[in-house]
């Protein structure tokens, strides 16, 4: 039996998280907290409107994984002006460059083991998710109680 689409994306996305996170320090943020918050705060930060439109996530998600992040000391939330700002910690920004390193170590990894089908599988998704819609969380997260979409509505 040929496996739909869908389960062939998400058993691929489960692996990677999977071993993505084994490699990270166990209490790193998750590969989805990096995917849809940490990778866009930069040193001095962003706003709550910026990450929303920059993530794809609903603004219940968001404030969620952010008051996570928070609960954790990885981000912080000062004020910049008239603006609320999310910052990184000196405990999150310490961990940025393992994040990045660890992708690229992963991504090297799965090349040597599945070969270079891994490069033609990065530009026939980089081609699909062009042409998708806006709006798109970069990694999915449901919310209890918010439904299954992976923007968390």
């Amino acid at each position: 039996m040929e496996l739909p689409l869908s389960v062939l994306l998400s058993r691929a996305l489960v692996a990677f998280a999977v071993e993505f996170e084994s490699k990270m320090p166990p209490q790193a943020p998750s590969l989805a907290m990096w995917s849809n918050v940490l990778q866009f705060v930069d040193g001095d930060g962003v706003t709550m409107t910026e990450l929303l439109s920059r993530s794809g996530l609903s603004n219940a998600a968001m404030k969620s994984m952010v008051a996570c992040m928070e609960r954790h000391g990885w981000v912080e939330k000062t004020l910049h002006g008239d603006a609320e700002r999310i910052r990184l910690t000196t405990r999150g920004s310490a961990l940025l460059p393992r994040w990045s390193a660890v992708a690229a170590e992963l991504e090297r990894d799965w090349t040597a083991r599945y070969g270079t089908d891994i490069a033609l599988l990065r530009t026939s998704l980089k081609r699909l998710v062009a042409n998708l819609p806006d709006g798109l969380a970069n990694f999915p997260i449901p919310l209890p109680n918010r439904g299954a979409h992976p923007t968390g509505e």
